[in-house]
């Protein structure tokens, strides 16, 4: 009977290594489900724990630090050793000079904020924050997250609807820079600076003090100054970005002014600038008022004493209209006036404005 049954469990050795190799497989099986189980369980309960601290946090008040905290690195802290601070909701309109501070916001900037407040100021979304001068936005990219407005008590203003509007800072009336978000304070800092100097390019408001970056941000767009305010522009070496500083200037005839100037090496007057295609009259004086031709030196052609490739040397004087200019004062007489030119009958008369402001007479 033994020995029956033997015969019936009896493997061949490549058998005996399967069946060792299936108990494996087993064995590695049921211990997955067990730790997959364990960690799921310990998964859920983690979610859930976040869950309810995530339905606590919004009831959080600035008193209650202890629970629905969030730790962060100390945005102030400039050295190698790590300082925790801890964020909470918090309603920056409420909130004490101390309290700021807890939060990880240098003393200087805290004070700010509550002589902001005490002002008058009041906060109804986190780039309001912004408008504190030299406010940390480092900080505040963090603490923005935690900023609440919703109890904002009934006494304090509901905030005025901006009316963004194209405007010259140097002639702005105070009535128009409240309705798009200046302070009285803000208002008197511009009035102030451009009773120093006019503005004379739109990016000169960034120069007036205590304008918040937020605030500048959204006029930028708006300035248009007058172009009686507005600094000349010396068309002998401005580039194609300060050209089109100029009214009536855009990448067209910026390209066209730079590419005649390169050519020609210098403007004396504006009339060469009469060569433009598409100029018109408009358009001419209006850059006339803006701008000015004022160069070191430039080249100058005597067509009395210059030979034929020296005149030649104008990009805008052919061969033949240079020869034709030596052999009239050879055969006939020396010009009297550089009008004259205009009577030789290979005179360019639609260049007369690129080739008589570089002829003397001598």
């Amino acid at each position: 009977m033994f020995k029956r049954v033997a015969d019936w469990f009896y493997m061949t050795p490549q058998e005996r290594v399967g069946s060792a190799v299936l108990m494996i497989l087993l064995l590695v099986v049921i211990l997955g489900k067990t730790v997959v189980a364990v960690y799921n369980s310990s998964k859920d309960q983690e979610t859930a724990e976040n869950f309810i601290r995530a339905l606590q946090l919004p009831e959080q008040t600035n008193a209650s630090k202890s629970t629905g905290s969030y730790k962060t690195k100390s945005m102030n802290d400039r050295s190698d050793v790590e300082v925790i601070e801890e964020f909470y909701v918090f309603n920056p309109n409420h909130a004490s000079e101390s309290e700021l501070q807890t939060l990880g916001l240098p003393k200087d900037l805290s004070r700010r904020v509550i002589a902001y407040k005490e002002s008058g100021g009041v906060f109804y979304k986190p780039e309001d924050v912004l408008r504190i001068y030299g406010m940390d936005t480092t900080w505040w990219k963090t603490a923005k997250r935690f900023m609440t407005f919703s109890l904002i008590s009934d006494d304090v203003p509901k905030a005025p609807s901006l009316e963004y509007q194209h405007f010259d800072p140097n002639t702005l009336s105070y009535q128009d820079a409240k309705s798009m978000g200046f302070s009285e304070w803000q208002f008197e800092q511009l009035k102030a600076y451009r009773s120093r100097k006019p503005l004379t390019e739109p990016e000169d408001i960034n120069l007036v003090y205590g304008l918040d970056p937020y605030l500048l941000s959204q006029l930028v767009p708006y300035v248009r100054i007058d172009s009686r305010f507005r600094e000349h522009i010396n068309l002998n070496e401005a580039d194609t970005t300060r050209l089109k500083h100029m009214d009536g200037v855009g990448s067209y005839f910026a390209k066209q002014i730079v590419g005649l100037r390169d050519m020609l090496g210098a403007f004396p007057s504006h009339d060469v600038l009469w060569a433009i295609p598409k100029m018109d009259s408009l358009r001419f004086y209006s850059i006339r008022s803006q701008s000015v031709c004022e160069a070191e030196s430039y080249i100058q052609l005597s067509i009395n004493k210059d030979d034929v490739e020296t005149l030649a040397s104008h990009p805008f004087i052919s061969f033949s209209l240079a020869r034709e200019i030596v052999e009239f004062r050879e055969n006939f007489r020396p010009f009297i006036s550089v009008d004259e030119l205009k009577e030789l009958s290979l005179f360019p008369i639609n260049r007369k404005h690129t080739i008589l402001p570089y002829i003397i007479i001598d």
